[in-house]
């Protein structure tokens, strides 16, 4: 598994970002300080991820932009350090 931690400031607050990739292709991807998780295909297209990525968040958030996180976390999943 690799594991990847980064700080945002998208939620207009520093946040920690996990994003563990697991051996059968999958991102779990959690931001605890919203109590937020969701889990994403790696094989899954950018604009997918990015879509579920924004359904998912909106249940979670009630202020920050969520299109700019989702875009964000999954840039995150193609980053080389993944």
């Amino acid at each position: 598994m690799k594991y990847l931690q980064k700080k945002l400031d998208v939620l207009h607050r520093n946040a920690d970002v996990f994003i563990i990739k697991t051996e059968d292709n999958r991102f779990i991807v959690s931001i605890p300080q919203i109590h937020w998780s969701t889990e994403l295909n790696v094989l899954d297209e950018f604009e997918q991820k990015v879509n579920h990525l924004i359904h998912s968040l909106n249940f979670h958030m009630y202020d920050g932009d969520c299109k700019s996180l989702a875009h964000t976390i999954s840039e995150l999943t193609i980053s080389k350090e993944m």
